[in-house]
């Protein structure tokens, strides 16, 4: 991954520390783009294949509302694909589903959890907006790769659904602490502002991947039929409120005037009361 301006103001080395070692005061709604081709044929797969075990189990449910990415396929389980559903979405747990220490679940209301096309992590599979198609798929995991997916929960969205996870990937949450962001976010409101960041090396301001819980999705994305390649551009560093942005910029500036100096806050054309920080 080339080092752009973005991935050295991006600090999530542990997020991406969470999904790589197993492979793979608002109301939420989710948002998605589905991309995943359900037949088997746009695939590479014959359509004399082994009966796709996954599609029988989310066969009516919308490609937006589950999201899944496997290293390899398990034919003889009836997985024919790597991938399955939307190629992105965001969704929000609460701090304590993912253990968050004390002092950051005074700050993260809302955990976000989420994919976008241009930043596709290597993740555990992913998640489902019912609960009981994700436990389905967990336990055709188990049973397809018990060493790598035996050990896989449920951790649920505060709206329904959710994600799976070992109690590894949840550790790296617990071992979040607060960081320089923090201190320069702490009388911003997070319900203004979410900034998510590419996972790369970490720096002296930025500790972690996700700051705030704005609920972009009715915010931004529905509203104006906008999707995660119109928002989050590969220089992106936040969305939302611009007056909130405009302050995140300068005060990151003041401390780190070479690194933060050139970031710019845009508005939306169709609303100028929201923004983006790039």
């Amino acid at each position: 991954m080339k080092r752009t301006f973005f991935s050295m103001l991006t600090a999530s080395g542990i997020f991406m520390l969470c999904f790589a070692s197993c492979k793979k005061e608002q109301d939420f709604t989710y948002y998605s783009e589905s991309a995943a081709i359900r037949t088997p044929e746009a695939n590479g797969v014959t359509a004399a294949a082994t009966l796709d075990r996954i599609d029988e189990i989310v066969k009516d449910l919308a490609t937006s509302n589950y999201s899944l990415s496997f290293s390899k396929t398990y034919s003889s389980y009836g997985i024919t694909r790597t991938a399955y559903g939307s190629a992105s979405y965001l969704a929000f747990v609460s701090p304590d589903a993912v253990k968050l220490p004390s002092e950051l679940r005074n700050i993260q209301k809302y955990v976000p959890i989420w994919k976008r096309p241009n930043f596709i992590l290597p993740t555990c599979p992913d998640m489902i907006f019912d609960p009981l198609r994700l436990q389905k798929v967990r336990e055709l995991l188990a049973k397809a790769d018990p060493a790598q997916f035996s050990g896989l929960r449920e951790v649920a969205f505060v709206n329904g659904g959710g994600f799976l996870a070992t109690d590894k990937v949840l550790g790296q949450y617990a071992n979040l602490k607060t960081d320089v962001m923090d201190g320069l976010l702490k009388d911003l409101g997070g319900a203004k502002f979410l900034i998510l960041n590419e996972p790369g090396t970490l720096n002296r301001e930025f500790g972690r991947s996700f700051y705030g819980y704005a609920n972009i999705n009715d915010i931004v994305f529905k509203p104006y039929r906008k999707n995660w390649k119109d928002i989050f551009k590969p220089t992106l560093k936040g969305c939302y409120d611009p007056i909130i942005l405009s302050v995140i910029k300068e005060r990151l500036a003041k401390i780190n005037p070479a690194a933060y100096g050139g970031l710019n806050v845009t508005t939306l054309a169709e609303n100028k009361n929201i923004a983006i920080m790039y």
